[in-house]
């Protein structure tokens, strides 16, 4: 089983769940592409799960963007999607470091792939942003 992120959408009035039934639209992105666009995430002012303020993405737990943090979500994922319209059909990433075989891992993922789940997360984070909602990342 792929190792996956879950982008949900919930009303500031709603309880956040971790039932993933209880979700009204939720969409997902793997691992690999989190880790990839990380450092650009951490620029966005985000609230953990218990409303601290904090910089970017919790990488294994929760965090929620409402307000100005989903315009910069859209931003900074729109820049992605525009970054990777660009490349070859299949894209090769460059993954963690692997001290046994002392070099990065290589990661081949098919263009199309990843530009389909930075648009569905651009388009969950449209619909927050215009709604008055508010996105929730599950982490790992």
């Amino acid at each position: 089983m792929a190792m996956v992120h879950e982008f949900a959408l919930f009303s500031k009035e709603t309880t956040i769940s971790f039932d993933k039934i209880a979700h009204e639209s939720c969409c997902t992105i793997h691992d690999y592409l989190i880790c990839y666009i990380f450092d650009t995430l951490n620029w966005i002012k985000t609230l953990s799960y218990d409303n601290i303020e904090q910089q970017g993405l919790c990488y294994t737990g929760i965090t929620i963007f409402e307000g100005i943090s989903l315009y910069q979500l859209i931003n900074i994922l729109k820049a992605w999607h525009n970054l990777f319209t660009l490349a070859q059909d299949t894209i090769v990433l460059k993954g963690e470091y692997s001290i046994a075989e002392e070099k990065f891992t290589r990661i081949e993922v098919q263009k199309i792939e990843v530009l389909s789940q930075i648009a569905d997360i651009i388009a969950l984070t449209e619909k927050a942003a215009y709604t008055d909602e508010r996105i929730i990342h599950f982490g790992l």
